[in-house]
């Protein structure tokens, strides 16, 4: 019953998307990048964005499942295909809604809960099994950006992800290592390096953070952009007597190696656990 409700959801939602990308050629001033540079504009930018809208997998040469190909930019567009944006919208609520069941009733071989991150791969598992191992639940549940009302402008700039740094106990890292069911012989190694400290003794937990883009718009009446987080293109509704204002290029991505080494600096630099990225603090 699951797999039927998953799959007919997903079915329903690429229907939406291709609906909805039929009729992309009816729609005004869209420009769109996928990387830096100087945006693409009339169909160069339908052809990126219908692309982008419709593309549900997960990159053939993606080394982390939290990073996706993302389409910047901006499109104008009247009531129907507005409407049109909010049925996709509806059809990922549908699908988010489905897979999330699916995953909280997953279960270990043993009928035992799992962990949060034994969930993950339980679900990535289940999804090979039915035929959906390359589809990322992540682009499936991403809604499209769209405005109520036509902006002054559109721009955009990037934030850089960082790292998060977590204070964990060695304890905490062993069980964390046991817990995800490492059995490699450097999660053996990572086990015992970590045994040769106290059980309460406090380590660090690195995780890089995924940099992301955002757009900053302006509206007629307001003097401070609102900010949004970026990975799809923005739908507004078009005015033909009104030109939205927006930039040339696609600004790159920024230099954030100073701002690691300084919240690094009190970390040692080799990790004390590599297989959960663990680090010990400096004396």
């Amino acid at each position: 019953m699951e797999i039927m409700l998953l799959k007919e959801s997903f079915k329903e939602l690429e229907d939406a998307l291709g609906i909805l990308c039929a009729k992309l050629e009816h729609t005004h001033d869209a420009f769109a990048a996928n990387s830096p540079g100087v945006f693409s504009t009339d169909r160069d930018a339908l052809s990126l964005i219908s692309s982008s809208l419709t593309n549900l997998y997960y990159p053939e040469n993606a080394k982390d499942g939290r990073y996706t190909n993302v389409c910047i930019g901006a499109i104008g567009a009247d009531s129907e295909i507005l409407d049109l944006v909010r049925r996709v919208n509806l059809a990922k609520e549908n699908f988010r809604k489905i897979s999330g069941k699916v995953y909280q009733g997953l279960k270990s071989t043993k009928g035992k809960e799992l962990s949060t991150s034994g969930r993950g791969r339980a679900m990535r598992s289940f999804l090979r099994d039915i035929g959906y191992g390359r589809v990322s639940l992540r682009l499936c549940n991403r809604r499209i950006p769209i405005l109520s009302e036509t902006p002054v402008s559109i721009r955009f700039s990037y934030s850089c992800g960082g790292r998060s740094i977590r204070k964990i106990t060695v304890s905490k890292a062993i069980k964390m290592i046991e817990e995800l069911g490492f059995d490699s012989v450097k999660a053996e190694i990572d086990k015992a390096r970590l045994s040769l400290y106290p059980d309460d003794h406090i380590i660090a937990q690195v995780q890089d953070l995924a940099g992301y883009y955002k757009a900053n718009v302006l509206y007629q009446d307001s003097l401070i952009p609102s900010t949004i987080p970026m990975f799809m293109p923005i739908f507004y509704p078009h005015r033909r007597d009104y030109e939205v204002k927006r930039q040339l290029r696609l600004p790159g991505v920024n230099d954030i190696q100073k701002r690691r080494e300084r919240n690094d600096k009190k970390l040692e630099d080799m990790p004390l656990a590599s297989s959960i990225r663990v680090f010990a603090y400096k004396n």
